[in-house]
Order: structure tokens, then C-alpha cells, then sequence
């Protein structure tokens, strides 16, 4: 585990460095951590999931370590807090955990190559969630069923290419 978790981080290009941990307290896969990250595994899902699908769950966990998806997350709930009674500040922090999770796909899907195989492996992971609801640790695939539907219909919609760069100009806009 520990050398694929190794492989799979060189293949992400992060400059951060996270320390793996497996959990039997966690029923979904997440990230975690601001100074020194984690990715976290629950312990039953090593038993469940093939050594190809531990990958793209390796590499989608990555790929939030990567983006700084941790402090953006933060900034976006301290946002939130400040405008906690605006009714359009709810929507907009939505929108930024589904989005993050979509780019987090596409950075999957560029890195590998395989759509398709990468959106059986998200709703084997939203089964597996599902059937273990104990407590909600993370605000990924088990919270709100991350727009599981939305996303696997995108990543089995025609592109041109998937990549896992932000759009400058589209970072841009949004900020504005």
C-alpha cells in the first residue's frame, strides 16, 4: 500500500508530501490537514476495491493535497461565516465543493486516461458510503452524495481533453 500510495504521489507532481493513515473511523476516503497533510483510508475499503481503483481513490485524495484544497476550503467556510445570513453565500459554497471535486476528477482522468473506469469506481465508492453511514468525517463522497450523479455524467460526457490545470482566465472570473 505504502508503495503504491509512493507511486501515485510522484505521478501527482504535488510538492506537499502527505503522511497515508488507514481508519476504521472513516467511511470515506479524504484529505485532510493544513501544515501536514494526510490522506486517510477507511480500513474496509482495502478489502473491497481492486488495486486499480486504489489508485484513481489515491489519486483523487492527492489531487486535493495538491490544489490546496484544505486552505481553500477553510477560506471558503470563514467566508461563509462572515456572511452566514446572506442567502446567496450558502449557494456559492456549494459550488465551490462541487467544483472542487470535479477538478479533482479531471486530474484523475488526465493522469490515467480512463473516464469511464474512474466513474465505476465513484459509485462503487458512493455504495460502499452508503452502506456504512456510521458518522460523517468527510465532505466529500459521503455528505450530500457529492453531486455523484452530476459528476459521473460529466466524466462520461464527450470532451476533448481532461486536464488538470486551472484555467487562468477562468480563476480569474470567478474570483471577480
Amino acid at each position: 500500500l505504502v508503495a503504491r500510495f509512493e507511486r501515485c504521489l510522484r505521478e501527482s507532481g504535488t510538492s506537499r508530501v502527505p503522511e497515508l493513515l488507514v481508519s476504521e473511523e472513516v467511511i470515506s476516503p479524504l484529505a485532510a490537514g493544513f501544515l501536514c497533510p494526510v490522506v486517510i483510508l477507511p480500513d474496509f475499503l482495502l478489502e473491497e476495491i481492486d488495486e486499480p481503483e486504489l489508485d484513481y481513490v489515491l489519486l483523487h485524495e492527492l489531487a486535493h493535497v495538491a490544489r490546496r484544497d484544505d486552505w481553500t476550503n477553510l477560506v471558503g467556510r470563514l467566508a461563509f461565516a462572515a456572511f452566514v445570513l446572506h442567502p446567496v453565500a450558502a449557494w456559492i459554497l456549494r459550488r465551490i465543493e462541487r467544483e472542487r471535486e470535479i477538478a479533482c476528477d479531471d486530474w484523475v482522468v488526465a493522469a490515467t486516461g480512463s473516464a469511464v473506469d474512474y466513474a465505476a469506481t465513484l459509485a462503487r465508492m458512493f455504495e460502499f458510503c452508503c452502506t456504512r453511514r456510521r458518522e460523517l468525517l468527510a465532505t466529500g463522497m459521503a455528505h450530500r452524495s457529492s453531486n455523484l450523479g452530476e459528476r459521473i455524467e460529466m466524466l462520461l460526457r464527450p470532451r476533448l481533453h481532461f486536464t488538470a490545470r486551472a484555467s487562468l482566465l477562468r480563476v480569474g472570473v470567478c474570483v471577480a
